[in-house]
């Protein structure tokens, strides 16, 4: 995995980050996932998360913004590169006292939805899915 990152200090600081993923495990061609999977040496590496994309290449960037000592926000992309598809994610933090917080994501998969369970891009079976976290601190 090759990474860089850079901080931009507008107003109260936005920082911009960009990672490009690479994995020679992946699969080359999200239609080859099923059979793939079928090999038991491939799936049991699977099983232990020895890879953090099923595909080959993907760039990650991120953009986020501190609004105030309360507030702040963030939208991240996953992009295939080898296919359209990709992930969108923005998420907005709410820390209304020292001891609570509150955090809502959005999770956006694009890209050609899976055919009869078989993978037609790497990220296009992603279901939209939002997520609401509160959080208490000792």
């Amino acid at each position: 995995m090759l990474g860089i990152s850079n901080n931009f200090n507008i107003g109260t600081g936005l920082k911009v980050l960009m990672e490009y993923h690479y994995s020679g495990f992946g699969a080359s061609d999200p239609k080859s996932l099923p059979s793939l999977l079928a090999i038991p040496s491939y799936s049991k590496r699977i099983q232990r998360g020895d890879t953090q994309i099923l595909g080959r290449q993907v760039l990650a960037g991120q953009v986020a913004y501190t609004f105030n000592e309360r507030w702040n926000g963030s939208f991240e992309v996953l992009q295939s590169l080898t296919d359209s598809s990709g992930v969108l994610l923005p998420s907005l933090s709410w820390d209304f006292s020292e001891r609570m917080s509150l955090q809502g994501a959005l999770f956006y998969g694009y890209g050609t939805a899976p055919e009869m369970g078989v993978p037609q891009s790497q990220f296009g079976g992603v279901p939209l899915t939002f997520i609401l976290k509160m959080s208490f601190y000792d």
